[in-house]
């Protein structure tokens, strides 16, 4: 039995108290240890002050500077994950998060900011345009729900939309977001294009739009995103073949 063992034994059987756990947590993650951390878990290591944090950058400034967090999110965000490990954490915590109908999307979007910022860093990231990898997350993380829970799409997208200051700056413009969306739009439908033949439907668009209303501006652009690029990946793919 080795120590995080212990520890989700004393943590089951309530013999210390989940802060107690979550510090402890974060000493393994400082020593590189490896850790699997559950959400309740996680959730013991944002310290309150984000919820006094006035706008979602000042909480992601927190959870960056608060030692507990830092070393629990340096832990699960691995420099040495690969980019495809290092989506598919942020994308796990994302879906689990927002299938909470109580998580506030505020504090969703300062851990997804934690994320973004280290994506941005890494040599083997996409990074370009900016908002690639909160698209590539956000798409990953939707490919892990229910398409049935609305609740859960619908707060994934508006904690993508609290996340947008991140890649556009505080002074972003409507303009901005609805170039994000768009975005999102076009991505879907390229990694639906992109599949091999015989994989397993994701329905990208479809859990895409439930967490948008219909007739509003966002459904609109991004279904438009969507139809264009996969009509033109339908034509490419019907294209004859030179002799």
């Amino acid at each position: 039995m080795c120590t995080l063992d212990l520890l989700n034994a004393a943590d089951n059987r309530g013999l210390l108290s989940i802060t107690d756990i979550a510090d402890k947590m974060a000493t393994l993650f400082g020593w590189n240890v490896g850790v699997v951390v559950t959400m309740r878990q996680l959730f013991a290591c944002i310290p309150d002050s984000v919820l006094a944090a006035r706008s979602v950058r000042d909480a992601v400034g927190v959870l960056q500077d608060d030692p507990r967090a830092r070393q629990v999110f340096e832990g699960v965000w691995n420099v040495r994950k690969s980019y495809e490990d290092f989506v598919g954490a942020a994308a796990s915590i994302l879906a689990e998060l927002v299938r909470e109908p109580r998580n506030r999307v505020e504090t969703i979007a300062a851990i997804w900011g934690v994320w973004y910022f280290k994506a941005k860093l890494r040599s083997d990231a996409e990074a370009k345009p900016l908002i690639r990898p909160l698209a590539v997350s956000m798409l990953k993380a939707a490919t892990l729900l229910d398409p049935r829970d609305e609740g859960a799409l619908r707060k994934l997208w508006q904690s993508f939309f609290a996340s947008l200051p991140f890649v556009y700056g505080d002074k972003m413009e409507e303009k901005d977001e609805r170039s994000a969306v768009e975005f999102v739009g076009a991505l879907a439908a390229a990694l639906e294009a992109a599949k091999p033949s015989g994989a397993p439907a994701t329905s990208l668009k479809e859990r895409a739009l439930k967490g948008l209303t219909v007739g509003t501006d966002h459904y609109s652009r991004f279904e438009a995103a969507f139809n264009k690029v996969q009509f033109q990946a339908t034509l490419e793919k019907n294209k004859p073949k030179p002799k």
